[in-house]
């Protein structure tokens, strides 16, 4: 089961619709990111959108881009359930 972008990110950047608006939809797209490239992109949508308010620096792109690549790509039906709020269909 592959993550999107826009669960992971919420322990670290508060707005979801930046991520994706700016073609970063996955955790893959993210892991293998240019960090500058990415903060051109993030700058680019939220300069348009406004989407986040604080100031975000390439160091914090750096930092994102660093603990995406941390983030198992295979994550367990029961644990992501679990993260989105639902139940686990799986019975004991």
């Amino acid at each position: 089961m592959h993550i999107l972008a826009a669960e992971v990110c919420t322990f670290y950047l508060p707005n979801r619709r930046l991520l994706v608006e700016a073609g970063y939809y996955s955790v893959e797209k993210i892991a293998d990111a240019d960090y500058r490239a990415m903060y051109e992109r993030l700058a680019a949508v939220n300069s348009a959108k406004s989407y986040y308010r604080g100031r975000l620096t390439e160091r914090d792109i750096w930092l994102f881009i660093r603990y995406a690549k941390d983030v198992p790509l295979h994550i367990p039906a029961q644990i992501v359930h679990r993260f989105r709020g639902k139940s686990s269909t799986h019975s004991d």
